[in-house]
């Protein structure tokens, strides 16, 4: 009764520590822009209708690494200020 008492304990205990130490599997999906829920879903959601509507993906990036987390004004600025960019260099290219 007793020796069955540890090896129930050992395999408790061997479960455990494979269960806490394991290594984790790569992250393959999506990445997390903003650990504000809203925030990451809208750039993920703008990053899926950027190429069909012709945009650059490296102005998004551009208006991303400018935002706070959770300040609005932060977020109407970088992409207010990225769509002036990008409606100017089309006014240059049209007119050329």
């Amino acid at each position: 009764m007793r020796r069955t008492v540890w090896i129930s304990l050992a395999v408790v205990a061997v479960v455990v520590l494979t269960v806490l130490f394991w290594p984790k599997p790569a992250d393959m999906g999506h990445p997390r822009y903003f650990a504000d829920q809203t925030y990451n879903f809208e750039t993920i959601r703008m990053f899926a209708d950027n190429a069909p509507a012709g945009g650059d993906s490296n102005e998004a990036t551009q208006a991303i690494g400018e935002i706070k987390a959770g300040d609005a004004d932060s977020w109407y600025t970088a992409w207010s200020a990225t769509g002036d960019r990008t409606m100017a260099l089309a006014a240059k290219t049209t007119s050329s």
